[in-house]
């Protein structure tokens, strides 16, 4: 194995962790794990695939990493890190940060320790909202970041089908349409993920609409993620009405008079619409073509260093925010003829 297939494994392993984490809002894990991300990344474009692997690998000098994601509602969560090199596993946490909160440039509060390399604050996200942190870190130059809450949305699912479209197994996508609404004089982002609830659990599926201009303008592969990032850049109006299909039912039954059905299950479909910052959204994006593109190098044994958007001064990481809305269906029990 190569030098840069082995550490493109590892990343393939750390960001279908953090792309599970995101989807799931689980922040405290989510941003323990970010750092270790943002190591393999930064390590990846200093290493070359043409070098067998060892236990040697090229100097690096240490940074600081900070992460945290920003929802209204929830307090705020900072984890501090130290990336010093490819086999820290995990990453070096800091617990003597100096941490203030700040909310549009007004100092709240004094951010303590309460975990490794996890800070907390009482103070709660509020929508509309700028707020940054300052870092002081012994040893290192002053970190800085500021993300801007998006205002809150609303979603809400107004038709379903069984039947969006034939699948490559023969069987049935499932679709939805859904509704929200978007301010055509400001430049917005959005995230949208969509979960099916069964009688065995929760679980994000992978959507796409083959059609939609909007997805089409991001670059996004049709059915490739759990979540669709995208920007108003191709809104005209401002109540958007977005179709999405996704894997619905290929559990097909066949009778003795030889007729033949799919059956579905009875079964909930939860939308999450999430108003995304910018620095969210670019976050995001980066991530999905480094993902997409780690398939296609993994696979094929390429080797391309490939950044992901930071928004730390004087470290690395991601400090930004969202609001969401939620809506949800039930389907019921289904047979549909199968031609």
């Amino acid at each position: 194995m190569h030098h840069g297939a082995g550490v493109r494994f590892q990343l393939l392993i750390s960001f279908i962790k953090l792309h599970i984490l995101i989807c799931r809002h689980r922040l405290s894990e989510l941003i323990a794990n970010l750092a270790k991300a943002f190591c393999f990344i930064l390590l990846l474009g200093s290493i070359s695939c043409s070098k067998l692997i060892s236990d040697e690998f090229p100097p690096f000098e240490p940074v600081p990493a900070i992460n945290a994601i920003l929802v209204p509602g929830r307090n705020v969560n900072v984890h501090v890190s130290q990336v010093e090199a490819i086999d820290d596993t995990p990453p070096l946490h800091i617990n003597e940060a100096l941490i203030t909160l700040y909310r549009n440039g007004d100092s709240v509060t004094e951010m303590p320790l309460y975990g490794s390399g996890l800070y907390y604050s009482h103070e709660p996200v509020r929508a509309g909202e700028i707020y940054s942190c300052s870092i002081r870190i012994d040893g290192f130059t002053d970190l800085y970041c500021k993300d801007s809450i998006p205002s809150n949305t609303w979603v809400r699912i107004t038709d379903h089908t069984n039947t969006a479209k034939v699948n490559e197994e023969g069987g049935y996508n499932e679709g939805i349409t859904l509704e929200f609404q978007d301010d055509p004089t400001t430049e917005d982002y959005y995230e949208v993920i969509v979960d099916k609830r069964t009688e065995y659990g929760r679980y994000s599926v992978y959507t796409f609409d083959e059609t939609s201009e909007v997805l089409l303008n991001e670059g996004l592969e049709p059915y490739f993620t759990e979540s669709l990032v995208f920007s108003d850049e191709m809104m005209e109006e401002s109540n958007i009405s977005m179709t999405l299909d996704f894997e619905g039912t290929n559990n097909r039954k066949c009778y003795y008079n030889d007729s033949c059905v799919f059956k579905v299950f009875e079964h909930a479909i939860i939308v999450e619409l999430r108003h995304v910052s910018r620095e969210y959204y670019m976050f995001k994006k980066d991530f999905y073509f480094y993902e997409k593109n780690l398939y296609t190098q993994f696979t094929e044994g390429t080797s391309t260093a490939f950044s992901i958007y930071s928004n730390i001064e004087n470290g690395m990481g991601i400090f930004a925010g969202y609001t969401a809305s939620e809506d949800s269906i039930w389907v019921p029990d289904a047979r549909i003829p199968a031609k």
